[in-house]
C-alpha cells in the first residue's frame, strides 16, 4: 500500500510538471504570436514608407525631366505635388 501511495505521489508530481511545462509552452507560443504580429505591423509600416519614398523619387525624376525639356510650368506643378507629398 505504501508503494502505491508513493507511486501515486510520483505520478501526481509528474503530472504537475507536465502541466507547468504545457503552460510554459502556451506562454511562449503567445509571446511568439505577439512578436509575429508586431513584426507584421512593422513590415507594413516599412512597406508604406517605401511606397511613399518611391512616389517622391518618381516626382523628383519627373521634375528633372520637365526642367530638361524647359517645361517649367510642369516642373512647378510637380514641385507643388512633391511639397504636398512630404
Amino acid at each position: 500500500m505504501e508503494r502505491l501511495k508513493a507511486d501515486m505521489e510520483e505520478i501526481s508530481a509528474g503530472q504537475k510538471r507536465i502541466k507547468k511545462g504545457q503552460e510554459e509552452v502556451r506562454q511562449k507560443f503567445r509571446d511568439i504570436e505577439s512578436e509575429c504580429y508586431k513584426l507584421k505591423e512593422e513590415t507594413k509600416s516599412i512597406a508604406k514608407q517605401s511606397d511613399s519614398n518611391q512616389i517622391k523619387i518618381n516626382l523628383m525624376f519627373s521634375i528633372l525631366e520637365a526642367r530638361q525639356d524647359n517645361n517649367f510650368a510642369q516642373a512647378d506643378h510637380l514641385t507643388q505635388l512633391l511639397r504636398f507629398a512630404n
